[in-house]
């Protein structure tokens, strides 16, 4: 059964002039550059979008109804001002690409409906594998949860990390 944690950013929002760097879609991980980040908000066509707390609202519960739509089970979410992480299982043959790509579609119908036509988010999300049991029961323990903006973990879930955690 594939697990993922998909990272949604909010358009704009991760430059390359951020103290820790920025990622790159083909050469990955990269070291803070300013003149990349000027470069980059020249092109912009729209301003940064920032997921304040109705943004991060609509986003957690819209993950959370996706997952009745996709056939996969939600895990959790965990929003900030500049992204979102959704934890997602599924038990069929669709590809992380094709899920990632419902979920997104689902997120964006959600906020233009609640706040108009813009472009919500950088142009390819994150993945994340989830490689084992300890890394889920970290994921949502600990991961989620210490997200400064809104959270859900689903109970279940919570509760047999937690159990486990305790043998």
């Amino acid at each position: 059964m594939p697990c993922y944690m998909f990272s949604y950013h909010g358009h704009g929002t991760w430059m390359p002039d951020r103290e820790r760097g920025y990622v790159h879609r083909q050469r990955g991980l990269q070291t803070s550059d300013s003149d990349m980040a000027d470069a980059y908000r020249s092109n912009q066509r729209e301003g940064a979008v920032w997921f304040d707390p109705p943004i991060q609202q609509i986003i957690v519960d819209t993950a959370r109804q996706a997952g009745r739509h996709i056939d996969a089970t939600i895990h959790a979410v965990g929003a900030e001002p500049t992204h979102a992480h959704i934890i997602v299982s599924w038990q069929h043959d669709r590809s992380w690409k094709s899920m990632r790509a419902s979920i997104r579609s689902a997120l964006t119908r959600a906020l233009t409906e609640a706040f108009g036509k813009r472009k919500w988010f950088s142009d390819t999300p994150s993945r994340k594998r989830v490689r084992d049991q300890e890394h889920f029961d970290y994921l949502i323990l600990e991961y989620i949860p210490k997200h400064k903006g809104i959270t859900w973990v689903r109970e279940q879930d919570q509760q047999a990390a937690l159990k486990r955690k305790r043998q």
